[in-house]
C-alpha cells in the first residue's frame, strides 16, 4: 500500500538530487573550475615527453624517469592525447611549432 508512495518519493528526492549537482557543475564552470583530477605535468613538459616519445631516441622507462612520471599510463595517455588532438593517424611532433602545439592542448581538455 505504501511502497509507491515511497517509490515516488524517492525518485522525487534523486531528481532534486540531479538537478542540484548539475547546477553545481554548472556554477563551477562559471567560475572557471572544471573536475577532474590535475595533471601530473605542465603543458611544456607534456609537449617535450611526447617531442622525446617521437624522437625515438629514449626508452619509454627513461622519459617517464626524466620527467618524474610514475607510470606508463600517464605518459601513453598524453600521446594519445596529441595523436587526437592532429586528428591523423600517426603525425610527428616535430613538423608542429611549439606555439602550435601549446594552442591545440590547451583548447583540447582530455582526460
Amino acid at each position: 500500500m505504501y511502497h509507491p508512495q515511497f517509490g515516488a518519493l524517492a525518485e522525487f528526492e534523486r531528481n532534486l538530487i540531479r538537478e542540484r549537482t548539475r547546477a553545481g557543475f554548472r556554477a563551477a564552470k562559471a567560475r572557471g573550475r572544471s573536475g577532474g583530477r590535475p595533471k601530473s605535468l605542465d603543458f611544456d613538459k607534456r609537449v617535450l615527453a611526447v617531442r622525446l616519445y617521437d624522437e625515438r631516441g629514449h626508452t619509454v622507462d627513461e622519459i617517464c624517469k626524466m620527467m618524474g612520471i610514475s607510470t606508463k599510463t600517464a605518459l601513453y595517455k598524453y600521446i594519445e592525447a596529441e595523436l587526437v588532438i592532429t586528428s591523423k593517424p600517426y603525425v610527428s611532433v616535430r613538423s608542429f611549432p611549439l606555439v602550435q602545439l601549446r594552442k591545440r592542448f590547451r583548447n583540447n581538455n582530455y582526460k
